[in-house]
């Protein structure tokens, strides 16, 4: 019995029962995530397929950038991922071959 819980365990086996089949339990238990099963959320699947579009222009910007100016170890830097916009990072080497004052 947990306290401030007054839940039998007929009514917590129907509530487990509830997100069976609804998320990875692998993933959940190897990551600590728990992200529900395509087609369970529609507003969810919606936002990760923007995300994912929007992930791979940011990688066709990337390749873009290392095509043009030749550096392929080119990456995206963020000082604190998802609160600060995305700046494309590129090594001291780099900037000193072509004489671009770091």
């Amino acid at each position: 019995e947990l306290p401030g819980v007054d839940l039998d365990i007929n009514e917590v086996e129907g509530i487990l029962s509830e997100f069976k089949g609804k998320f990875d339990v692998k993933l959940a238990r190897d990551q600590f995530v728990v992200e529900p099963e395509k087609g369970e959320n529609s507003k969810y699947d919606a936002v990760k397929e923007n995300l994912q579009e929007v992930l791979s222009k940011m990688n066709q910007s990337l390749n873009t950038f290392k095509s043009k100016y030749g550096c392929p170890a080119a990456k995206f830097w963020s000082a604190n991922f998802g609160k600060e916009p995305f700046q494309i990072e590129v090594p001291m080497e780099w900037l000193g071959e072509h004489k671009i004052p770091s």
